[in-house]
């Protein structure tokens, strides 16, 4: 966002510039000047998951400068019509910074305020794009035979864990023991860590609306200081899985935990990458959804897609199955769970752009007090007409192998 604002002034200032030192620039180069700029606003408008609404006033913008952006040409080109095309782009940043109220529905429907969170992650990031997975070979749960012989990541843009928010969340990664058993030591700069996200998440229209939806449920307080320090004991707060103050549901469901030899949680995507990249995890295979991967009935790439389930092992331990979202930002998992774990029920099917997803929440009560024991995502379960037609599918292929081998 702050970008897209820089940017917008930086252009102005250029234009205003280039009119002081040389007169009224000559239409080639108002060509070129404006067609630069046409480009690169739209595309970070396109990258940064803007709203129809919001597209259409920046495209209106461009009109109003005198560029046809589908045609990429240029008509009556003027510094005048330019400067008048920056308000209009403006408006659309501006519009980008509102935070739409719940509405009935969503207040009602779970899966339908998780679709407007979605709407509202402008951080979010493409597949193929700014990263690109390499899932290979699909492989059933109970295999733990390593079926990938390359990284699960095959790139990482790393201007993507620049963003502020990313930034904020990689900070907190160094910050916990990983075997349960060892009891948690939180230093004054580590609790300063953990408000300083908690703070810049907060200023996200992900996060905002989460905490209007929740308090108007009468689920969390109204008062944004009360509800980051909410947010803070719900997260962060220490509890017992084999020892006092051993675990927290951020350590166990974003950094992942190790207990009895085995890898518990770890369900983000930017602490698979960063662990993948140090060495220390070694990705052993993607695991066949129950359903063909599709968006939208529309069969895609399984590497384009942005829930998956994989086997990895971590710190020589395995896990043997682990679900995440891909791409999308730390706000957006934070803002999704708490909803789901304060308003949903222990699994809860959501719909979250093109995809449905049952989602898990555990609550863990210690002393009294109710924390995030974990929170993850996973394929849908099939219902009762998908599991016949699979059982049915099954006893087919099998009685046709038996006659074939027959006839052998």
């Amino acid at each position: 966002m702050e970008n897209l604002k820089n940017y917008l002034q930086f252009k102005e200032d250029q234009i205003h510039q280039l009119v002081e030192t040389s007169g009224d620039p000559s239409e080639s180069q108002l060509t070129s000047f404006v067609g630069a700029f046409a480009n690169q606003f739209l595309n970070d408008i396109v990258t940064i998951h803007a709203p129809s609404n919001v597209k259409n006033i920046a495209t209106s913008g461009l009109t109003v400068m005198g560029w046809d952006h589908r045609r990429n040409t240029g008509n009556e080109l003027s510094t005048t019509r330019f400067v008048e095309g920056i308000d209009h782009m403006q408006a659309a940043i501006q519009l980008l910074n509102e935070v739409p109220e719940p509405t009935v529905t969503e207040m009602e429907d779970l899966s339908e305020a998780a679709d407007k969170l979605w709407d509202l992650d402008i951080n979010r990031v493409h597949p193929n794009h700014d990263y690109a997975i390499n899932v290979q070979g699909g492989k059933k749960v109970y295999d733990k035979s390593d079926t990938a012989r390359d990284p699960f990541f095959s790139f990482v843009d790393a201007k993507v864990l620049e963003k502020p928010t990313f930034r904020a969340f990689i900070d907190l990664l160094d910050n916990y023991v990983a075997t349960t058993g060892t009891a948690e030591v939180v230093t004054s700069s580590e609790r300063k860590e953990n408000y300083d996200f908690l703070h810049q998440i907060m200023e996200t229209g992900v996060m905002k609306y989460c905490h209007r939806l929740l308090s108007k449920k009468g689920l969390a307080p109204s008062d944004t200081k009360e509800f980051v320090s909410f947010l803070h004991n719900l997260w962060f707060g220490l509890y017992r899985r084999t020892t006092n103050n051993d675990s927290s549901g951020f350590e166990h469901v974003f950094l992942g935990e190790i207990k009895n030899d085995a890898v518990t949680g770890m369900h983000n995507w930017i602490q698979l990458y960063l662990e993948e990249q140090k060495g220390t995890l070694d990705y052993r295979g993607f695991i066949k959804p129950r359903r063909k991967p599709s968006i939208q009935g529309c069969y895609v790439d399984k590497n384009a897609q942005q829930v998956v389930t994989i086997q990895f092992e971590w710190n020589n331990c395995l896990k043997n199955v682990s679900s995440s979202m891909i791409g999308t930002s730390p706000e957006f998992e934070i803002a999704l769970y708490t909803m789901c774990f304060l308003a949903g029920e222990e699994k809860t099917i959501v719909k979250c752009g093109p995809y449905r997803m049952e989602l898990t929440c555990y609550k863990y009560t210690s002393r009294g007090h109710k924390y995030i024991g974990t929170s993850f995502p996973s394929d849908m379960p099939l219902d009762e007409n998908e599991a016949a037609a699979k059982i049915q599918s099954s006893y087919r292929g099998k009685s046709t192998r038996n006659r074939n081998n027959y006839h052998r």
